[in-house]
Formats: structure tokens, sequence, C-alpha cells
């Protein structure tokens, strides 16, 4: 999967559901604080972000070719059945 995908799906799902950003926010503030950031260590106290990444995971597919994406030739590489 690559990560550029993954960021973008996250991105335009935070933007599109501010108040999953800000609860994941609250929740990072409440775990870790304001002076420092997050770490795989920290993950098993952030159940919420972990459901956040879950579902991002989730929603990227599988087979997305972000050069055919980008280049506007995924429909032209896309075989539909008849």
């Amino acid at each position: 999967m690559q990560t550029a995908v993954v960021l973008m799906t996250f991105i335009m799902m935070m933007t599109r559901h501010p108040e999953v950003a800000k609860k994941a926010q609250t929740e990072i503030d409440e775990v870790i604080g304001s002076d420092q950031l997050p770490s795989l260590q920290d993950r098993a106290d952030l159940p919420y972000i972990d459901c956040i990444l879950k579902e991002v995971m989730r929603c990227v597919p599988r087979d997305f070719n972000l050069t055919l994406f980008l280049t506007g030739n995924a429909l032209e590489s896309t075989h539909l059945c008849h």
C-alpha cells in the first residue's frame, strides 16, 4: 500500500469529519500531552486513534495505483465486466 494514498485518505477523512479530528486531538492531548508527539509505544493507550488508523486502512483500495490516478489514466486501465 502506498504511503501517499494512505495519507491522502486520512486527510480527506479528517476534513470531511472534523468532529472525529477534534475527538482524536482531545485523546492525544489527554494521554500524551501537548509537549510531545505520540509514539508507537503509546498506541495501546490511544484506542480512538487506533480505530481511526484501522478505518483509514480499510477505506484505501488495495489495488489503488497512485501513478495511474495522478496521470488520469486510471479509467483507461480499468477493465469492466460486460
